[in-house]
């Protein structure tokens, strides 16, 4: 099976470091997000000979011309930020196909790991499905269910999605290859769905008027190594990296955001908008970019 890849990324490096292992897939292009630094993935494919793209605008006659040269059978996406046009889907012989963190027709658009663990989903959705000219609204060809603990944070779940991702990509390229697959139509599941927007900084402030539950699966969805949920304190921002569900607090009426117990081990208490959460783990902004540029310098 000859493929055109689309990737950026964990998700493309962990999917082309499988992929160049079988003898079933030949990679013959890869195209990466334009002005992304993707450098780890070039040094994997740039000892095999694969031709490699970026490409600012991807429905150009120009892009259209470079790609059709190489008569491949598949188009393959993962974590691809371009939405193709119809003439760039006829290129391919057979198809083109995407993977999306999401259980389809629910949690299309962006960040959809993001949203599932503030929506205090107990599972994420994996789905491998046929490119159309929208958003995620193609048949799908495959899916499937990760569990998700209830006390995971994001970063956690991120490693088990990217590489469930680039599983579950194979196995629907090989029943491709076999044509042994078989397409459902995503009104089938849902006459609806929904869509997700992206996130910005914005949504980074936490909302202590929330309840506890929000609370923390807002902070445990924003935990990363350069993305953390924030809140002020006497005019500083405050990197919130972890925390913990009191399970037995008391719901009282009292004054969101206010801070009403310090532990010895410098944890603290927070009022929210039913009981109260304890803050484990914080960093002033201040501190991190000094503690980040000692890092990097």
């Amino acid at each position: 099976m000859n493929i055109g890849f689309f990737g950026d990324g964990e998700w493309a490096k962990k999917f082309i470091g499988y992929a160049l292992d079988l003898d079933y897939i030949n990679i013959k292009f890869i195209v990466l997000r334009y002005g992304v630094d993707n450098s780890e993935i070039r040094d994997i494919v740039i000892k095999k000979s694969i031709d490699i793209y970026e490409f600012e605008k991807i429905n150009s006659n120009e892009v259209s011309e470079v790609l059709s040269k190489y008569s491949v059978d598949l188009f393959v996406s993962i974590s691809y930020n371009q939405i193709f046009s119809r003439s760039i889907l006829n290129i391919p012989k057979l198809i083109s196909i995407n993977t999306h963190a999401g259980m389809l027709p629910f949690y299309r658009g962006r960040n959809p790991i993001n949203w599932a663990i503030i929506n205090n989903e107990k599972f994420i959705g994996m789905t491998v499905h046929c490119i159309d000219e929208n958003i995620d609204t193609g048949d799908i060809i495959l899916q499937e269910l990760i569990e998700v603990s209830e006390t995971a944070y994001y970063d956690e779940i991120l490693k088990v999605c990217v590489d469930m991702a680039a599983q579950l990509t194979l196995e629907a390229i090989k029943k491709i290859s076999e044509n042994s697959y078989c397409l459902t139509k995503q009104v089938e599941i849902h006459p609806y769905g929904f869509y997700c927007i992206r996130r910005g900084v914005k949504d980074q402030i936490i909302n202590w008027s929330n309840s506890s539950k929000n609370v923390f699966n807002h902070i445990r969805a924003l935990h990363a190594p350069n993305l953390y949920a924030i809140t002020y304190y006497k005019g500083e921002i405050i990197l919130i990296k972890k925390a913990k569900e009191i399970k037995e607090a008391s719901n009282y009426i009292g004054v969101p955001g206010s801070i009403i117990h310090i532990c010895p081990d410098k944890s603290f208490f927070v009022k929210t908008g039913d009981s109260s959460i304890q803050v484990c783990t914080y960093e002033s902004l201040t501190e991190f970019k000094i503690r980040v540029g000692e890092i990097l310098g």
